[in-house]
């Protein structure tokens, strides 16, 4: 399920959501991390969803409706909701309105199964120090896989092609916080692991 946003009068720092008619599995912005690098968060009990920029960089204004957060699904009833808008803040933290799209829809849709595996994702050691293997969904596509530092610069990036597996050397990483970010034609997803010194 993927929710759009129009906020032609602000811009946005973070934001809380819930979900109602599935159990979320994960969430995964649809935001260049380059653009907006934030922390994002769900909660599995109450089918929230928070979001807040680790700097200060902010959504920008946008004038038509535009996709920000895919949000992955399981127990799906006949109908998912975007249940409430809980809160929306801006540059000062402040509350501010806007705009939602794609409040509910049908849970007979394929694609959102299809997203549902890219949370077969598995990162070991996690914490790492010199090395970390990736296992990956068994899918028959192209994967783009990139690491990603906690400032959200691009630290590794690998096209994947018929594996489902991938072991990377973090020996030269910096200690701190990494997300590996995949994203294929059907779905993209997010892990995050610990590098130590």
């Amino acid at each position: 399920m993927d929710i759009q946003i129009k906020n032609p009068l602000n811009e946005v720092k973070g934001y809380e959501l819930k979900v109602s008619g599935a159990k979320i599995t994960g969430v995964s912005s649809l935001i260049d991390v380059n653009q907006f690098p934030m922390e994002l968060y769900f909660d599995t009990l109450t089918n929230e969803i928070a979001c807040l920029s680790l700097v200060d960089s902010l959504i920008p204004k946008y004038t038509d409706f535009t996709p920000i957060l895919r949000v992955y699904l399981t127990d799906m009833s006949n109908e998912i909701c975007l249940d409430s808008v809980i809160r929306i803040l801006n540059k000062q933290l402040e509350p501010v309105n806007i705009q939602v799209a794609n409040t509910c829809v049908e849970s007979l849709s394929s694609n959102v199964m299809e997203q549902t595996q890219s949370f077969l994702i598995q990162i070991y050691p996690n914490p790492s120090k010199d090395l970390i293997t990736i296992t990956l969904p068994k899918i028959n596509e192209a994967m783009e896989l990139n690491i990603v530092d906690a400032y959200g610069k691009v630290v590794f990036n690998h096209t994947i092609t018929n594996s489902d597996e991938l072991k990377v050397k973090t020996s030269s990483f910096d200690a701190g916080i990494y997300t590996i970010q995949l994203n294929a034609d059907k779905f993209s997803g997010f892990k995050r692991f610990i590098k130590l010194n």
